[in-house]
C-alpha cells in the first residue's frame, strides 16, 4: 500500500496569539493550566512565549519532556498535591 504524501502548509508564527489568548482569556479564569513540550531539540517559539506567562501567572506551569523516561516524573511534578497553605 502506497502512502499518500501530505503537504504541510506553514504560515506565520501564531505563538504571540496563543500567549495573548492564555493571558487574557484562559489563565484569569482557570485554576491551573500546564503546557508540556515534547521534543529532543531546542525549545520551540511557543515555549519562549510561555516563559513570560509562567513568570506572571502562578497558575501556569511548564515542563519539557525529552525522552520516554521523562514522562512520569514530569506528570508527577505537574500534578502533585498542594498543601493547604500553598496556592495553585
Amino acid at each position: 500500500m502506497r502512502r499518500k504524501r501530505q503537504t504541510v502548509i506553514t504560515g506565520p508564527d501564531d505563538s504571540p496569539l496563543c500567549h495573548e489568548i492564555l493571558a487574557k482569556k484562559l489563565l484569569p479564569v482557570v485554576r491551573y493550566y500546564s503546557y508540556i513540550e515534547i521534543t529532543r531539540r531546542a525549545h520551540q517559539t511557543l515555549w519562549r512565549e510561555y516563559e513570560h506567562l509562567q513568570a506572571t501567572f502562578d497558575n501556569f506551569a511548564m515542563q519539557h519532556i525529552r525522552d520516554q523516561e521523562d514522562i512520569y516524573p514530569v506528570f508527577r511534578e505537574l500534578f502533585q498535591k498542594q498543601s493547604a497553605n500553598q496556592s495553585v
